[in-house]
């Protein structure tokens, strides 16, 4: 989708809205969400949807009397309004919880093209501040965004909202160039395959997020494991051993994170050079959440099936 502000190649700014899939009913309520954006031509509002589009098409070119046709048209004309979408996600609970703005920062059709003057340096940070992505995988624009360039964190913090992850859009325009980046410029999500990695991206972009060849290959020193010891748990037996001699790289702390992912595949190498003493039983008694908790740390076994609020009785090895 594009702003209906044009850069200073008299390009609109171009701006992605990336939506998590894992809501069934995802299609149907990011369509209700564009249908609270309009675009005025003439004297007539039209609503982003097909219907109004295709009635664009034809109002702005009387030539387009094929519904593809017009669609086509439509949808080139239509530009959004930036403070309108603003509104309108604020107004959104679901929005707010399922999709993430991602806005270009080229000089062509991104925020950098928007003239250096002071009469739009408030238009450029506003439309910086309202994304939580910049699509771009200059290096230089990396490093400012993760607070590395002219500004740091905090003044970051009070001018655009935060540090923000840059990532290489894959959308090429022709069949050469798909997976293919210019300059090899390659982008890397730290995370699995799921929408959950691009929303930690945003909350960590340095470490999270990373444009080159190949990807880090090395935590901080400060994030690796450098050995563990378990205590206070009857149903294993106690043990310290030197994280080199049994967690491989591919187990290290960098894979751990805050969707518990990493934490699930340490607990089952823990469990498989830890022996327990005796089959451990969940009771009843415990509650829910708790029973929850203990079943990702052993790493869920039995049918490996998540625990839920309906968790019973279960006996692990």
């Amino acid at each position: 989708m594009r702003f209906g502000i044009a850069t200073s190649r008299n390009s609109p700014i171009n701006f992605h809205l990336l939506v998590c899939p894992d809501d069934p009913n995802h299609v149907d309520e990011i369509r209700r969400f564009l249908l609270g954006l309009t675009f005025v031509y003439g004297r007539n509002a039209y609503r982003c949807e097909r219907t109004d589009l295709i009635r664009l098409g034809r109002a702005y070119d009387k030539a387009a009397t094929e519904d593809h046709v017009a669609l086509r048209v439509g949808t080139n004309q239509f530009k959004v309004n930036h403070d309108q979408l603003r509104e309108q996600f604020a107004q959104s609970a679901w929005a707010q919880a399922n999709v993430l703005i991602a806005v270009a920062g080229g000089s062509r059709d991104g925020t950098s093209g928007v003239r250096e003057d002071a009469s739009f340096s408030a238009v450029r940070q506003g439309l910086e501040r309202g994304a939580h992505i910049i699509f771009s995988s200059q290096p230089k624009k990396r490093e400012f965004w993760i607070g590395k360039g002219a500004l740091g964190p905090d003044e970051l913090a009070a001018t655009y909202g935060g540090r923000k992850p840059c990532l290489h859009g894959s959308d090429a325009h022709d069949l050469a160039t798909v997976g293919s980046p210019a300059e090899r410029r390659y982008c890397w999500i730290k995370g699995d395959l799921r929408f959950e990695s691009l929303r930690q991206a945003c909350l960590e972009p340095e470490s999270r997020a990373f444009i080159g060849i190949e990807p880090p290959r090395q935590a901080m020193p400060s994030q690796v494991i450098s050995n563990l010891t378990v205590t206070g748990a009857p149903w294993l037996e106690s043990f310290h051993r030197p994280s080199e001699s049994w967690l491989d790289r591919d187990y290290r702390c960098s894979r751990f994170r805050e969707d518990s992912s990493g934490r699930s595949d340490c607990g089952r190498r823990v469990r498989t050079v830890g022996a327990p003493k005796r089959p451990f039983v969940y009771q009843k008694s415990v509650e829910p959440d708790r029973r929850c908790k203990i079943h990702a740390h052993l790493g869920g076994r039995a049918d490996n099936r998540k625990c839920d609020q309906r968790c019973q009785s279960r006996q692990y090895f």
